[in-house]
This record gives structure tokens, sequence and C-alpha cells, in this order.
């Protein structure tokens, strides 16, 4: 039987451990090391986790809500993911986390396009798509021989001293 609980400090090793497990098929981006290691649930990072019968964390969730988020009234996941396909689990995850979004406007979670099964538990809870967002990736490719016209010289930028000129040139860009 799954159960829905606040998250407590003596279960921060297993939240994160869920975090550090599943980072991979979501977005990773308050998930790193230093992100998990200090982290606290608090009323800034309201979390709540979804365990099995044994205790066993099975889904997590955690907003973002701090002055910077709450200045633009939103709060952003930190994550929202379950170990099973079960829209339940998210709706009672979810339930949870809006007892914490008194006077935000809107609650952003980041997809990756390929977690399919995720979108789609999203749209069931009403979540619109706002953007896209798509990673370039450009190929290694052998730099080719240059020829600097006399005029011109590459060398070290100095601090104190080269601002105004690299502000010519990337303005100019």
């Amino acid at each position: 039987m799954m159960k829905i609980e606040a998250l407590r400090n003596e279960r921060i090793a297993d939240f994160a451990a869920y975090c550090k497990r599943h980072k991979a098929e979501i977005d990773d981006s308050f998930l790193y090391e230093e992100d998990l290691l200090g982290f606290i649930p608090d009323d800034e990072n309201p979390t709540y986790i979804a365990t099995d019968e044994n205790g066993e964390i099975i889904a997590a969730a955690s907003l973002i809500i701090d002055d910077y988020n709450r200045r633009g009234k939103k709060g952003r996941f930190r994550i929202f993911h379950a170990e099973i396909e079960n829209i339940d689990c998210y709706m009672m995850l979810m339930n949870a986390i809006l007892k914490h979004t008194e006077g935000l406007d809107k609650i952003i979670v980041f997809i990756p396009i390929v977690n399919k099964g995720l979108m789609k538990n999203m749209e069931k809870l009403n979540f619109k798509v706002e953007r896209y967002s798509y990673l370039l990736v450009r190929e290694d490719l052998e730099v080719p021989a240059w020829n600097l016209s006399e005029e011109y010289e590459i060398k070290s930028f100095r601090a104190g001293y080269d601002e105004e000129a690299w502000c010519e040139v990337r303005n100019a860009s």
C-alpha cells in the first residue's frame, strides 16, 4: 500500500539517493551533489515522498519556492517523479504539494522530451506546455588553419584594462 508523507529530516539521505538514482530521467538542474548535500525540507523546499509497504521511496515531489521564484509568483519542481506508472501516485503527490502554493500563479516542471510517460502524466494533471528547450550538439571538428591580417593580433584579456575593447567587440557581434 502506497503512503504519501512529508519528507522528514531522518529520510533526507534516502530522498537524495532517490534523486540521484533517477536524475537521468528528468531535469537534473537542482539535483546536483552540492544541491542535495545541504538539502533541508522547509517552507522554501516543501517535499513529499511516496513509500511502498516496505517503507521504500517509490516517488518524490519537491518544490523550490525561494524568494526569486516567489517574486515571480511561481514555484519550480526540483523533482516530480515516480518509479511506478500510476497517475494516482502523481495526483496524491500533487495534492500534497499544492498546500504550499498559496500566492503562486504557476508551478513549473521541466521534462526531457524523451520522457513521454511523464509528459502524459503531467497533461493528466492539467499541466500545459509553455515552451520547448533544445540541446544543440556540435561535433568537434578539426580547427582549420587561419590567417590573421597584420592589423589584428590575439592576446590574453587583462582584467581592469581590456573591458572597453571587449565590450566594443561584444556589442558589434
